[in-house]
């Protein structure tokens, strides 16, 4: 907050978010998300750069998320939903990464992802995607090799002490 600002000030008409009653859960985050900007915007902090780049990689029973880091971030969230809409997506903190693997662990499942830049003083990017992925099959496994042919092996015989094939 800028030496200059007065708290009170920043907080004049905003009241806090209640708690409790009839409000859901998913509602009241979404207020004090909104509660939060307001107050950085009053305070004149500006938002991270938005992510670029981002693409989602489908692998076996899974999808990797990628993206360049939006300038000015100090950590990414990464957020998935099963439907193209935002509403209701599940968010995951990624930390400072460029890079998540969600591990589904089924096949043939879909998924939609958005990524977006947050500062440690709260204010965010805009959510870049939806960027689409289909989890894969597992690859299918390596064939042993073949054994030897009979006989290129042999074992010392102890109690005749000579060697025999295998």
């Amino acid at each position: 907050m800028p030496s200059n600002s007065n708290p009170q000030s920043l907080t004049r008409g905003i009241p806090e978010v209640p708690t409790g009653g009839d409000i859901s859960p998913e509602l009241r985050r979404h207020l004090v998300d909104m509660r939060q900007t307001v107050l950085l915007l009053r305070a004149g902090q500006t938002p991270p750069g938005d992510p670029g780049n981002v693409r989602v990689t489908a692998q076996a029973f899974g999808n990797i998320v990628q993206w360049s880091r939006g300038q000015q971030a100090d950590f990414h969230e990464v957020l998935w939903n099963t439907t193209p809409t935002i509403v209701n997506a599940t968010v995951v903190n990624v930390g400072n990464s460029a890079q998540w693997t969600d591990n589904v662990g089924q096949m043939g499942v879909k998924r939609y992802y958005w990524v977006r830049s947050h500062k440690n003083t709260g204010p965010r990017s805009r959510e870049i995607g939806p960027k689409d992925g289909t989890t894969l099959a597992s690859n299918a496994g390596v064939a042993p090799p073949p054994p030897p042919p009979p006989g290129t092996h042999q074992v010392l015989n102890q109690r005749t002490g000579g060697r025999e094939p295998l």
